[in-house]
């Protein structure tokens, strides 16, 4: 590399301006030296931030950032971006380290930011209508890519964007990819465009609508600089089309096709394999991952469905073994909801497999076209707690709150995978939307998962040492809190709720009559669980004191999950002094 180009020393992006074509694509296989170099160490989003390496340094070679505004979509593709504008990815999602994503509070470079695919496009409107209402003169430039513009957000922003004479600049970044191999119609219509394009026949735009530039190889900068000088040069929107690929510059992301490199656990460069491989351990996602493939083989007329999430959902044995029954509907939340609604009204009784922060996005669809009509449903709430790194965004810590406050539904949550098989299968014995939310730590291998039975609805009293003195505690957080009790040989009674709404009134009739609760809630914000406790508790006369511990109603921001839990005052040590000390007084 050029002696001019220090990856560590880049402050300021212009430095793009300055170079021979040479020496960026220097500049370039530095930049993924330096993502391959911290991601293997710390993990991270891999292959679509190798796939856009040329695509960022072109953009900013072509426009004047931050004068000129940026928004980046599928935010996963942000690691050249941070490299260019002086960010360290060393430590990337740690505490006090730069965050996964285009973040406003972190740099002028990001005026926008988002975890959550296919938001750029509404955006872009945004800011280009309030640019040109304040007179301004600057361009709004969108980078789409990994199928982020194949969800109805971003159709619904397409159709007004045209009709409208703002100018909006789109890049998409097709690189015949999503998270893993794209579903839909979009990615063979960019094909059909492409084919057109390279046969020189015309793309008729009409009157209205946008200027189609391309397709451009997303990996020839000089190509890419001209095509966005034309984008400027237009007066109408554009959608400049560049053709990349996904995971360029290392061999094992290039040929993956399953989607294991998109977001990757740290691992060794030299063979691409994962480090620190903990056999006596499996995530709760894989487990229940295993549970869904003795779900599916054994219970017929069943569907599995995913919003674009197979590899995450550690479910792509299950699709390559139950293609029939499985379904990867691409990143589209609020479709995945609505049809398994219609599927339940059917006859066929839907999984839906979904992570805990894009569950919100369905929000209208669990209310209007699930549970309105009390329809059986199961549906899986992964990475629900707090989440490792990533951040406000992804935060599996509200969905209890906005669930509550759905009639119908039912919420539970295990404190061990045998309750979670037993919550699993009794799902498909109710006549309802019945959501199981699932941890996003590790638990320790079995062999062989226990079956055991749990009572519909009923709290579980797992230890009956008191009558004055009991703790309520949720999940396998909850049960280190109740092993820790055990050890210190406290006598207290012990509760595992499982079932977190719509409590059983002789539950509630039992807990009204000890003189102290002191609830533990390490999973969802003190709007979920823990308030409708102490609502239930305080409608039926309950007159003893209630201490309550749960995330606090606020975005989280990016760390570990141990550093989150000290932070927010909720690891165990520290709850099991805080709740000494509440019944000692």
């Amino acid at each position: 590399m050029s002696d001019r180009i220090k990856i560590n020393e880049i402050k300021d992006p212009n430095i793009v301006k300055e170079l021979s074509l040479e020496e960026l694509k220097a500049l370039c296989q530095g930049i993924r030296d330096e993502i391959l170099s911290n991601v293997s160490e710390n993990g991270g989003h891999l292959s679509p931030n190798l796939g856009v390496v040329e695509l960022t340094v072109a953009l900013y070679r072509a426009f004047d950032f931050p004068k000129d505004k940026l928004i980046l979509d599928v935010g996963h593709q942000c690691y050249p971006n941070k490299v260019l504008t002086g960010r360290s990815l060393k430590g990337m999602g740690a505490k006090d380290a730069v965050s996964c994503f285009q973040n406003i509070h972190e740099s002028i470079y990001d005026c926008y930011d988002a975890g959550h695919s296919s938001t750029s496009l509404s955006a872009a409107e945004g800011f280009a209508l309030a640019r040109d209402r304040k007179g301004e003169k600057h361009e709004v430039v969108v980078l789409i890519g990994d199928s982020s513009i194949a969800n109805g957000l971003a159709f619904e922003a397409i159709n007004n964007i045209t009709a409208r004479k703002e100018k909006v600049i789109i890049v998409i970044n097709d690189n015949e990819m999503s998270i893993s191999k794209p579903v839909g119609s979009m990615s063979l219509q960019l094909k059909t465009l492409a084919k057109v394009r390279h046969n020189k026949e015309e793309i008729p735009t009409g009157r209205a609508g946008f200027e189609y530039i391309g397709p451009v190889d997303g990996h020839n900068i000089d190509e890419l600089v001209k095509a966005f000088e034309q984008a400027k040069a237009s007066t109408r929107p554009v959608l400049v089309h560049t053709l990349t690929k996904k995971g360029k510059g290392y061999s094992y992301a290039e040929n993956d096709k399953e989607g294991i490199y998109h977001s990757i656990e740290p691992f060794d460069l030299e063979t691409g394999k994962v480090k620190n491989v903990d056999n006596n351990h499996i995530s709760w996602t894989e487990a229940f991952a295993n549970i869904t493939d003795e779900i599916l083989s054994s219970k017929p007329n069943t569907e599995l469905l995913v919003p674009g999430t197979i590899p995450g959902e550690k479910l792509i044995p299950v699709f390559e073994k139950h293609e029939d029954k499985a379904m990867d509907v691409g990143i589209a939340e609020e479709h995945a909801l609505s049809m398994a609604g219609a599927l339940a009204l059917n006859g066929i009784h839907p999984i839906v497999d979904i992570y805990s922060c894009f569950l919100q996005r369905a929000y209208d669809e669990v209310s209007h076209d699930c549970a309105r009509f009390n329809v059986p449903m199961t549906v899986l709430v992964d990475r629900a707690g707090l989440i490792d790194k990533l951040g406000a965004t992804h935060q599996g810590i509200y969905d209890v709150a906005f669930l509550r406050s759905i009639p119908n539904v039912t919420i539970a949550m295990p404190s061990t995978i045998e309750e979670g098989k037993a919550l699993y299968l009794e799902s498909f014995e109710r006549n309802e939307p019945f959501f199981i939310r699932i941890p996003s730590e590790k638990m320790r291998r079995v062999d062989e998962i226990k079956d055991i039975s749990l009572d519909y609805k009923r709290f579980k009293f797992v230890k009956r040492d008191s009558d004055k003195y009991a703790v309520v505690a949720v999940g396998p957080l909850g049960k280190e809190l109740f092993d820790k009790i055990n050890e210190s040989k406290t006598p207290l009674t012990l509760v595992n709720p499982i079932y977190l709404n719509d409590f059983n009134k002789e539950d509630i009739e039992s807990l009204k009559n000890f003189k102290k609760i002191f609830v533990y809630d390490a999973y969802s914000t003190k709007e979920g669980f823990v308030s409708s406790l102490f609502s239930s508790l305080l409608e039926n006369g309950f007159s003893g004191a209630v201490k309550g511990r749960a995330i606090p109603n606020e975005f989280i921001a990016h760390a570990s999950i141990s550093d989150l839990l000290n932070d927010l005052h909720l690891n165990i040590s520290e709850v099991f002094e805080e709740m000494k000390r509440f019944f000692e007084e």
